[in-house]
């Protein structure tokens, strides 16, 4: 059908009550197809009540969000909403600039490029009848590689924050597996992490970071996970065949069957000789192969039973 290319932009907020949202904003260009995607999930309610959730998309999303050192905001008519972004960085003496993006996978096909925008933000949000203002995140994929030639059978995603500290972590299972771990610096003399191994066409070797449904290490911090709350369980169709018509006649099988799911969840973050640090966590996991998770590949409820062994 011709060249590929996807612009997709990420946004999300906790408040103190633990109600979240997550925004999304997308170019897609396929051949003779020009979309322009927006989405909204909320999970309304504070986490100690039943999920309220709230969910809106629209293919008429207009203009990709503007960006610079000093933040980032996006308006789109269609959803009638607003977000944006300005980074909380009470340590940084004036705004950085942007660190460039991460070239995940690169082979004859195309390539995949990620990275933050702000990894720790001050995030405002307004849409009618919902608003929140809370610590959030911001971040960008281009890729050139169609979704459906992607050699990953599994992504687990994920990030964290703190009242100083946040981490993001990455990590994909199948011909071309990768992890990668991001700390952020919140002190001029704390150099931060960034650990993982580049992907490329071929397996890569292990490093000191690690990523599994509870438990995020790098090579100086270890991040656990509890209390998780769904926020989203559904498959690539589900989601998208009622707003893009006829993606059934150009989408594979395999990536219509993908299952995306994503939990909210407190997080504690431990370093050596460093006080541990509290904070909410956004994850999730991708199965292109549309599979459900064993017991230990997803991460505990709020509502599971304790295992053996724990009070």
């Amino acid at each position: 059908m011709g060249a590929f290319l996807l612009d997709k932009w990420y946004f999300d907020v906790v408040d103190n009550d633990g109600r979240a949202a997550i925004v999304h904003a997308a170019a897609l260009r396929y051949g003779l197809i020009h979309l322009h995607y927006g989405a909204i999930l909320a999970s309304t309610s504070p986490a100690a009540n039943p999920p309220s959730p709230l969910h809106h998309a629209t293919i008429r999303a207009g203009d990709m969000p503007i960006t610079s050192a000093r933040g980032t905001s996006w308006t789109c008519d269609s959803l009638d909403l607003s977000v944006t972004c300005s980074p909380d960085e009470p340590h940084a003496p004036r705004a950085e600039p942007i660190p460039p993006p991460h070239r995940l996978l690169e082979c004859d096909d195309g390539f995949i490029d990620w990275g933050p925008i702000h990894q720790r933000a001050i995030v405002d949000l307004r849409t009618p009848g919902f608003s929140i203002r809370g610590l959030g995140y911001a971040e960008r994929l281009t890729m050139t590689l169609r979704p459906w030639d992607m050699p990953i059978d599994v992504v687990h995603w994920g990030r964290w924050i703190g009242e100083s500290t946040s981490m993001v972590w990455l990590r994909w299972k199948g011909p071309v597996p990768k992890t990668l771990v991001l700390v952020d610096a919140p002190h001029p003399n704390d150099p931060g992490e960034a650990l993982g191994t580049r992907a490329t066409t071929s397996p890569t070797e292990p490093t000191d970071a690690s990523v599994n449904p509870d438990l995020i290490k790098s090579r100086h911090a270890s991040l656990s996970l509890s209390d998780s709350r769904s926020l989203r369980d559904e498959s690539l169709a589900d989601s998208l065949l009622s707003i893009i018509p006829g993606l059934r006649s150009w989408a594979p099988a395999r990536t219509l069957a993908a299952r995306e799911r994503r939990w909210l969840s407190r997080g504690t973050l431990t370093r050596p000789n460093r006080t541990a640090e509290q904070g909410w966590a956004i994850h999730e996991e991708v199965r292109f192969d549309g599979s459900s998770p064993s017991a230990g590949d997803r991460p505990r409820q709020a509502s599971d039973p304790p295992s053996a062994g724990v009070p």
